[in-house]
């Protein structure tokens, strides 16, 4: 995800948190899972029916119908010029981001 970041790639970065997001899911860090991957798909405007939205979508999907704490958050990060912030479970380090208008 750093590189994504560093190469300012979005479809990539969301590629790998998608890929982190499940592995989290595997491991019991559902919610977790769902903080790091939300705000990333809710950059997007446009380019849904992409296989990496699709399977962004599908596992937020699973993981709202899960968690109701993630549905809240889901529901709030996809406002348009909503600041989101999401942390990361290995260092507790925090990210802003800013999402996308449609």
């Amino acid at each position: 995800m750093t590189i994504a970041e560093r190469q300012g790639s979005r479809m990539f970065r969301l590629r790998a948190a998608t890929n982190l997001a499940r592995l989290w899911r595997d491991e019991g860090g559902r919610n977790e899972a769902g903080d790091l991957l939300a705000p990333l798909y809710a950059w997007f405007t446009k380019g849904f029916d992409t296989p990496d939205l699709q399977e962004a979508k599908a596992l937020l999907d699973e993981l709202r119908g899960q968690d109701a704490r993630l549905t809240r958050h889901i529901g709030r990060a996809l406002r348009p010029g909503a600041f989101r912030s999401f942390g990361c479970a290995s260092n507790g380090a925090k990210s802003l981001v800013r999402v996308g208008r449609r």
